[in-house]
């Protein structure tokens, strides 16, 4: 036999041999390759299989629902006397026990068993309302529970405690440990290693009052990989790990690789995006632990979850594996994705505003039903809605927030036909939701204030607010303007916003007059932590929108003036005149009028003989109108420019006007209303009735036209605006 095919024949046997030995034949056996993305374990995995898994997690316990505390158990705790522990419901420890089997999945190590509930874990989390820490002292036990119940959770022995998840979110909150970067402090990796390591293989748990606990209490399963990691190796959710403060860790295999040195061993993370590096080691602080290696975090895109499409790459070094003694280096890369987008789940769970806040504060002064219905038009017309898979839509709000002041909030109706595919609500969560709010005396008006509450137009103003709440990152001001309209007129973060002596400060330059109304101060934190907002005050701003010293804003005719000036149809003498009470003359007027015109040019001589110097300032105005019309003059030929105008004349001219532009002037009255009817002149009658019919004059007090009365600014102002209000522009 040739010594090629003996060497095959010896192969052939040996193959053989191993089959009827039933021993596995794996390339990654020995694993002499410590790269894990080679692995079988996390080569062949891709996307929609971690969304399929994470589905199937968030699915378990028919009914459990996160966030309703209704859903969780069979007796329900007592944290008020008499205090009892009460009993999980076994959908709840399934959903705790699926959701910590996601994780591990991910890792690459077995599950877990069904994790159990305990009457001690349960009394743990009842206590620890009172003190959260793992270790709790006497003093803190209230005065009518009795010692044996207090002892009993007190001294329960536990791994891992957590305040402010649901029983499922404690699952991820416990991952999200180990080191600050915003202080550079270390914080404990046990409790994610305590649901992750890869010889757990039971747990405990225990939930009450929004407070987590859990024991490991069998430690069975072994793993042939040489190390697990988290981060995992491949594809890796991003709605898990802060990237401010979840430490990354790596577990050794004791039984493959051993630490001769600890401090050779090194870790290299490189961001794949732009190619920067940073190592950790126990010399520079950056790493911890022995067979447990916990190393700092990347900088992240962003500063909450690691951005989707966010790579980095970790070496290890310093390490030696067992059967060889010799030196082998650890290699993996991570790339972070948005698992939620490859979720089959859609299941709303949760509702919050944009910046995370479910609730308002406030102080008394604003807690009147007018004030409150105001800071009703503030809020949100968009919601955040969360599914079960952590997936955020943007849905609308129906019509507006009504105040419901005898449940202190404001509710509203969600537009069902803005829901994105991936959104349904099949418990009616989004039948109604509501914004609550709460009253308090440190909330008080005191602290949003204005420099000025009734400026004039083109004056400079300022805003400040000062925060009763510390970590502030988000502060607005809305104004409701006289028409009840609502905008934003500021938003600024900590980032942009001045501050002077504690004040933030939010400048209005060059008031104008449609910046008058209510102002309303109201800042938030901008996380999911701090679940409030805090209304920091309301301010009237009252903005005199004529320049003139003559006007006073308690004039009757105030609107009036100001609506004709802002208008551009009547100006004052100079800056600071009006002169109300002056006559106005047959020249302002139809001056005025042309100008409401947009001053359209003429040619030609006038056929008055007392308007024949072009120089004269009413001589454009007078020709447009008597070409259009709207004056004819006296019989003498002349047009008397320089006349006072009388209330007549004026009703005469207005309903030329009218016909000119077009307007309906069918409307009348028959006048028996006013006891001086009978001195309206014969040629001003119809246009009088007219005038009266259509509200652009109103008469006096005393029931009276006086139509050959001369007509003052202030009247011709308050005749003027109402024209242009009822009959048109």
């Amino acid at each position: 036999m040739k010594l090629s095919k003996m060497k095959s024949f010896i192969l052939k046997v040996i193959i053989l041999i191993m089959l009827i030995l039933n021993f596995p034949i794996n390339s990654d056996a020995t694993y002499s390759d410590y790269n894990a993305n080679n692995w079988d374990v996390f080569k062949s995995r891709s996307k929609e299989q971690i969304g399929a898994q994470f589905s199937k997690a968030i699915n378990a316990g028919d009914t459990y629902r996160n966030w309703d505390a209704n859903t969780y158990y069979k007796k329900r705790p007592s944290l008020t006397n008499p205090y009892s522990e009460g009993e999980l419901k076994d959908d709840t420890l399934k959903a705790m026990t699926a959701m910590t089997n996601y994780y591990r999945w991910l890792e690459g190590v077995s599950p877990i068993k069904l994790a159990t509930g305990s009457s001690e874990l349960q009394a743990g989390a009842v206590t620890r309302k009172w003190q959260f820490a793992h270790n709790i002292s006497i003093t803190n036990k209230p005065s009518d529970m009795s010692d044996e119940f207090w002892y009993k959770g007190a001294n329960v022995y536990h791994n891992i405690l957590a305040l402010g998840y649901s029983p499922r979110g404690a699952i991820t909150g416990w991952l999200d440990e180990g080191y600050n970067l915003r202080n550079s402090s270390w914080d404990t990796i046990g409790h994610r290693t305590a649901l992750l390591s890869s010889s757990v293989s039971e747990l405990k748990f225990g939930y009450a009052g929004s407070i987590a606990i859990g024991l490991i209490t069998g430690s069975d399963n072994v793993t042939d990989l040489p190390y697990t990691a988290f981060p995992v190796p491949g594809y890796m959710p991003n709605n898990i790990l802060y990237s401010q403060t979840s430490a990354w860790h790596i577990e050794l295999n004791s039984d493959i690789i051993k630490i001769k040195d600890s401090s050779k061993v090194k870790v290299v993370v490189t961001n794949l995006k732009t190619n920067e590096s940073y190592e950790c080691t126990s010399q520079n602080g950056k790493l911890s632990g022995y067979y447990i290696l916990t190393f700092v975090q990347p900088d992240a895109e962003t500063k909450k979850y690691y951005s989707s499409g966010e790579k980095f790459k970790v070496e290890v070094t310093g390490l030696t594996e067992i059967a060889t003694d010799k030196d082998i280096t650890l290699t993996y890369t991570t790339e972070f994705f948005d698992v939620s987008n490859y979720a089959t789940t859609t299941r709303a769970v949760e509702v919050k505003m944009e910046g995370g806040w479910e609730s308002i504060r406030l102080g008394p002064q604003n807690a009147t039903t007018d004030r409150l219905k105001k800071i009703g038009k503030i809020l949100p017309m968009t919601v955040k809605v969360e599914t079960e898979a952590g997936r955020i839509a943007t849905v609308k709000i129906k019509g507006e927030w009504k105040l419901d002041e005898a449940n202190a909030c404001w509710t509203a109706m969600v537009d069902k036909s803005s829901f994105p595919s991936f959104l349904t609500d099949p418990d009616g969560l989004l039948n109604s939701i509501k914004i609550n709010y709460k009253v308090g005396n440190s909330y008080v008006n005191r602290y949003f204030q204005t420099s000025n509450s009734q400026p004039s137009i083109g004056e400079n103003i300022n805003f400040r607010m000062w925060t009763y709440m510390l970590g502030t990152d988000i502060y607005e001001v809305y104004q409701i303007n006289n028409r009840n309209e609502v905008k934003q007129r500021f938003k600024e973060n900590r980032d942009t916003v001045k501050e002077e002596y504690g004040w933030y400060m939010f400048n209005l330059n060059s008031v104008k007059a449609t910046d008058a109304g209510t102002y309303i101060g109201i800042y938030y934190a901008n996380n999911s932590f701090d679940t409030e907002a805090y209304i920091a005050g309301m301010v009237d701003l009252d903005v005199k929108s004529v320049p003139f010293v003559d006007v006073k804003r308690s004039d009757w005719f105030y609107n009036a003036v100001e609506y004709v000036y802002t208008n551009n149809i009547i100006k004052g003498y100079n800056t600071t005149t009006f002169a109300p009470n002056d006559q106005l003359t047959r020249g302002m007027m139809v001056t005025i009028l042309h100008r409401m015109e947009g001053s359209p040019a003429v040619s030609g001589n006038t056929k008055f003989s007392d308007v024949q110097n072009s120089k004269y300032y009413y001589y454009n105005a007078v020709k447009w109108a008597s070409d259009k019309g709207i004056v004819t003059g006296y019989d003498n030929g002349k047009f008397g420019p320089d006349d006072n105008i009388t209330r007549e004349q004026l009703a005469v001219i207005l309903c030329k006007y009218a016909k000119y532009k077009g307007k309906n002037t069918t409307q009348t009255n028959d006048l028996r209303a006013f006891s001086d009817r009978s001195k309206v002149s014969k040629y001003a009658l119809a246009q009088m009735k007219w005038a009266v019919g259509s509200g652009v004059i109103t008469g006096n007090k005393d029931k009276t036209l006086k139509p050959q009365g001369n007509a003052t600014r202030a009247e011709v102002s308050a005749m003027l605006e109402k024209y242009c209000k009822k009959i048109g522009r």
